[in-house]
């Protein structure tokens, strides 16, 4: 999963996601949305390769570098949208690597995107799901009023963008059973969370797991290749990090 895909020291460089996205056309990978992988797992054939990209918060760069990437490559994904963010500015602590709607010194503007660019991104068949109303921790505050920032923000949702809402992403990956059952009670077909595993057929679509996004091509390989981290792999990484981003740097100096 990501967030920001943009040139700051809080995202993923847009250069670097160009060279993922080719990474994985190249090796004959398809990026769908998770709806249509969850739908899919019945019929879906052993020798494919499917990869599912999500992005939390709808930061103005989905539209700026990913949505036109997206498009290029002939690949699909998943949005998940704040209705209380949407057409504002989030700032961005380069300590914490949190945001937040409080502009203070030293933090990094994030413009929003519009419900304009939303709905034209669900028009051109990416897949947008509910981050909650106001983006809150669901399990510090009262159930009613979880209810209403998961119930609520499925039926804003719908109403502007005139389709279907399945899919729900806990903020900050913040859940417990009482949360994933008010999700699945509200009508969604599946939540996501934030911890780090792989997606099974075995997972609980109501507790799905994430691999946050890699920060470069030799991340993803580790990824989606399933390598397991120890200390001969995360050295091999760190290594090939450094080649890869001085690599980067280079080409975009020459």
């Amino acid at each position: 999963y990501y967030h920001s895909v943009a040139e700051n020291c809080l995202s993923v460089n847009p250069s670097v996601f160009r060279a993922q996205l080719s990474y994985l056309k190249q090796h004959g990978y398809r990026c769908i949305s998770l709806g249509e992988w969850l739908a899919s797992q019945g019929s879906m054939q052993a020798a494919e390769r499917r990869v599912v990209l999500t992005f939390d918060d709808g930061f103005g760069s989905m539209w700026e570098n990913v949505l036109p990437l997206l498009l290029e490559f002939g690949f699909r994904a998943t949005f998940f949208i704040v209705p209380g963010y949407v057409g504002k500015t989030l700032w961005g602590d380069p300590h914490t690597r949190r945001w937040s709607l409080e502009e203070r010194p030293g933090r990094l503007p994030f413009p929003m995107m519009s419900w304009d660019q939303i709905v034209r991104m669900s028009e051109a068949r990416m897949e947008i799901g509910s981050h909650t109303l106001s983006h809150p921790n669901l399990t510090e505050i009262a159930e009613e009023d979880a209810r209403t920032e998961i119930c609520e923000s499925k039926e804003y949702l719908e109403e502007k963008l005139a389709t279907r809402v399945h899919g729900f992403c806990f903020p900050r990956g913040r859940v417990n059973g009482t949360l994933a059952r008010l999700v699945q009670e509200s009508g969604y077909h599946y939540a996501c969370t934030t911890q780090q595993a792989h997606v099974t057929a075995n997972s609980n679509r109501f507790l799905l797991p994430r691999i946050p996004g890699p920060a470069s091509v030799s991340d993803l390989f580790f990824r989606v290749n399933r390598i397991p981290s120890n200390l001969l792999t995360e050295s091999a990484l760190r290594l090939a990090r450094y080649f890869e981003t001085h690599r980067l740097e280079f080409r975009a100096i020459t």
